[in-house]
């Protein structure tokens, strides 16, 4: 419990400058968190027996984190176009593990 303290204490002033300072900070910052969340999300999915594509969610991930950020250079619905596109090829030539 004291670890969880010391490191809110430490990380949440550095979380407020980042978003202070705005910008490529922030987004550095979200896409940092989003993907260890995408991360930690798939490490639970193959714990439980799953097999995820990590990797492809991975960089989904981090695709649609930029993509809000600059939807001209990626735009939403190509992202997420793309994105289906590849997964379903990806699942249709898995073997069986």
């Amino acid at each position: 419990m004291a670890q969880r303290i010391i490191a809110a204490v430490v990380l949440i002033p550095i979380f407020l400058a980042l978003i202070y300072l705005g910008g490529l900070w922030s987004v550095a910052l979200f896409t940092v968190m989003g993907l260890v969340g995408a991360h930690e999300f798939y490490r639970m999915l193959a714990v439980s027996g799953y097999h995820p594509a990590t990797w492809l969610g991975i960089v989904w991930t981090a695709a649609l984190i930029l993509s809000g950020w600059h939807p001209d250079l990626l735009p939403l619905d190509a992202v997420i176009t793309a994105g289906l596109f590849v997964l379903l090829t990806y699942t249709l030539f898995q073997t069986e593990q």
